[in-house]
């Protein structure tokens, strides 16, 4: 048996090809790497994250939704008064004194550990115990790791951690505990760097009595209970009975095809649904014919993406909530309107909706096609740069992406779930042949989209599918772009009017691995994008069919 996992934390990949090796399965994989994320990456993944997870595993298919929810003490009207616009016009919701990006305020209900231990009961080999899932985290955490590239560039006092303040890390963590800068900074206050042993003890011990005492330990034992004081002694509006309570949904996916395949994904809250759509939409056009990044091509895809993301801003939201017709988006017959407006050139500005883009993803698939495509996210750049003491990870900040004012799909409301996040699943014949999904915010979407029509439109290997330099057009005005697209197409759509940008930013960090569904041979699609200077993957083969 063969298995690949591909991620961009390097010492979580190889955590996953140690579980490969101890017999661990897809699931066991899946659980192991993503808690060694939470360790080697804490700015973007951990403890206190919301987890979104496609399992296909012996035949069996399900969605994990696991968002972040609103906790229950959520006054009416919070920040009504103090709401000062949003990030660029159109991003996350700003508050005066940005607390709902830093600070207790900012904090939800988390759900990445009950999604993990769901993972592990329905789906996990029997094999390995979830203690033993969880002890390569804990000794990542007590021994530590060398700080790679990627979160190096964190501690960097010239990276802005929190955009529409343009604080740096150090500025960050200031706005929020002790204990948060007693994890991230050293005992005399400097940013650890690019080489340096990076050390989480207090983490160690978390992550140790997690894996011994079982995950509920978290969210409804005696940790939860810590956490809870933490909380209600510094006014967050999370409770111990929100998160004992809390509830992991289960889905079955949902699904379009796509020029004879078979793409699957997440349900809203989460944004599959927005990439089955541009899916949907750009089937409608010979891709392969127009010529590959010619300037009909981009023009074709991005007013494919902008379609798209007009039904994104009208029907987005928790299912729960609002009115969310999936079923008449879905269609073809949906899809076909659409393609008429995009041939006509009368495709709207859509309300952009950029979402916060740290995020980590894994994607792992063995030989016989079992494969598992998660993203987890603490929804900021150090989290709520809240630690509760003695615990040693950094608490969620999403509360950033609800409206303090009311009568809005995102609106603040106790209960409400929040979502993003596209693992995808692609099979052809029955054979799931693509596992994929990734970070970036709404440039995941658009990231994950382009890797999948690479590979079936252009029949790209999986390196190069996610390799290939992107475009991405959301915003109101601007197509953005990135280094290896043609110069040449980029002029001609400047002359056709288009508000062609260089991207000031990766356009999504995507992760792969392709199988081929007659011989079983397993490709990586690991990130090149990023400080790191490609994903990472770990590769098991123990020479067994």
């Amino acid at each position: 048996m063969r298995g690949l996992i591909a991620c961009h934390e390097p010492p979580a990949a190889a955590v996953g090809r140690e579980i490969f090796a101890r017999g661990g399965n897809v699931a066991d994989v899946a659980i192991a790497t993503a808690y060694a994320q939470a360790v080697a990456n804490p700015f973007d993944s951990g403890l206190s994250g919301k987890a979104s997870i496609h399992v296909r595993l012996d035949g069996a298919v399900a969605i994990l939704d696991a968002g972040h929810v609103i906790g229950s003490k959520v006054p009416p009207d919070l920040w009504r008064d103090k709401y000062r616009g949003r990030m660029y016009g159109v991003g996350p919701f700003i508050v005066e004194d940005y607390v709902n990006f830093v600070g207790y305020g900012a904090i939800m209900t988390p759900g990445f550990v009950p999604a993990t231990q769901l993972l592990f009961e329905r789906f996990g080999s029997g094999r390995l115990s979830w203690e033993a899932l969880l002890q390569p985290a804990v000794r990542l955490a007590s021994e530590g790791f060398l700080v790679f590239p990627t979160i190096a560039y964190e501690w960097d006092d010239d990276h802005v951690s929190v955009p529409p303040a343009q604080w740096n890390l150090r500025q960050t963590v200031a706005a929020g505990n002790a204990a948060a800068r007693s994890l991230l900074f050293k005992p005399d206050g400097r940013a650890y760097r690019n080489g340096e042993l990076f050390r989480q003890p207090d983490h160690a011990r978390t992550l140790a009595r997690i894996g011994a005492e079982g995950p509920e330990v978290f969210y409804k034992g005696e940790l939860a209970k810590v956490i809870a004081q933490d909380f209600e002694a510094n006014g967050a509006f999370v409770t111990f009975e929100d998160m004992a309570e809390y509830e992991v949904l289960v889905h079955e996916p949902i699904e379009v095809t796509y020029r004879g395949h078979r793409i699957t994904a997440n349900p809203p809250p989460g944004n599959g649904m927005i990439a089955l759509l541009m899916l949907n939409i750009l089937e409608g056009f010979d891709l392969a014919g127009l010529g590959y990044h010619s300037p009909d091509y981009i023009a074709t895809l991005t007013d494919c993406m902008r379609a798209a993301f007009v039904d994104r801003a009208r029907y987005r939201g928790d299912p729960a909530f609002v009115d969310v017709p999936i079923e008449r988006l879905l269609s073809k017959e949906h899809a076909a309107q659409w393609q008429e407006r995009v041939r006509a050139g009368d495709v709207p500005a859509p309300t952009w909706a950029e979402e916060d883009e740290s995020t980590t993803h894994l994607s792992v698939m063995d030989s016989a096609g079992n494969a598992v495509s998660m993203t987890h996210s603490t929804g900021g750049y150090a989290g709520a740069a809240v630690v509760t003491d003695g615990l040693g990870f950094l608490h969620n900040s999403h509360m950033k992406l609800f409206d303090p004012m009311p009568g809005s799909v995102d609106s603040i409301v106790a209960g409400k779930r929040q979502g993003g996040s596209v693992p995808i699943i692609v099979s052809k014949d029955g054979e799931p042949i693509l596992v994929v999904g990734g970070a970036g915010g709404t440039r995941q979407v658009t990231g994950t989209v382009q890797t999948i029509v690479n590979v079936i439109d252009h029949e790209m290997e999986a390196h190069k599918a996610v390799s290939a330099s992107r475009v991405h057009s959301e915003h109101p005005a601007w197509l953005f772009y990135e280094p290896g697209i043609p110069a040449e197409s980029v002029e001609v759509l400047r002359r056709r009017g288009r508000s062609v940008q260089p991207a000031p930013v990766d356009l999504g960090k995507i992760n792969a691995v392709q199988r081929d569904p007659v011989t079983g041979q397993l490709h990586d699609g690991g990130e090149v994008r990023g400080d790191a200077g490609r994903g990472f993957v770990g590769y098991f083969d123990d020479g067994s069919d």
